[in-house]
């Protein structure tokens, strides 16, 4: 049913998602050799998924359109807030069309 590049890619994903998981435990643990500090420790935490989360976030933000989700049919699609392409983000356009969500 499926291909072989499926099953490539599954396993190459299923890997690197491993690789992630260690080294995000096996970084803290290191990092306890070199100090007992706690708050240093927590920090190299941080700026291992820094990264990430910089990267992730405005994608996530961005997949789920710029109401949140909310149809806009009580106003004309000019209205702010109902555009895709809307600046707004999903917080001020649902202020704006009057969606609770």
């Amino acid at each position: 049913m499926l291909g072989t590049a499926y099953w490539r890619l599954w396993t190459s994903s299923a890997l690197s998602n491993l690789a992630d998981g260690v080294l995000k435990v096996a970084l803290p643990l290191v990092a306890v050799q070199t100090t007992r500090s706690p708050v240093l420790i927590a920090g190299i935490a941080v700026a291992f998924s820094l990264p990430w989360l910089v990267v992730a976030l405005p994608r996530a933000r961005s997949s789920t359109g710029s109401t949140g989700g909310c149809s806009c049919s009580s106003r004309t699609s000019s209205a702010p807030g109902c555009s895709a392409r809307s600046r707004w983000s999903s917080r001020s356009a649902r202020a704006t069309s009057g969606c609770s969500t």
